[in-house]
């Protein structure tokens, strides 16, 4: 597991070196903080894109109390990565 200094530490990427990125993060996933990713997000300009999937964990999976569905959640990681990739074109 990363010490606590490397988990807040952003990475340095350029965005000027970025084509295009998109990242489906769901609200429970302990792997990435939303505190920190946000920030990198939005400052790496329009080339980035973060979707957010409330209630979801790292396999997008939702509690039952979230009144979806798992598969609600995964079609909505789907339709938000097709409206990134036909915004390419």
């Amino acid at each position: 597991m990363p010490t606590a200094s490397r988990r807040r530490s952003a990475p340095s990427t350029s965005p000027a070196s970025l084509s295009r990125c998109c990242s489906c993060k769901a609200a429970r996933d302990k792997l990435a903080d939303l505190g920190i990713l946000k920030p990198v997000v939005e400052g790496l300009g329009p080339k980035a894109t973060l979707h957010e999937v409330e209630g979801g964990d790292h396999s997008f999976a939702v509690l039952k109390k979230s009144g979806r569905s798992n598969e609600e959640a995964l079609t909505e990681v789907l339709d938000a990565l097709t409206t990134w990739i036909g915004g390419l074109a």
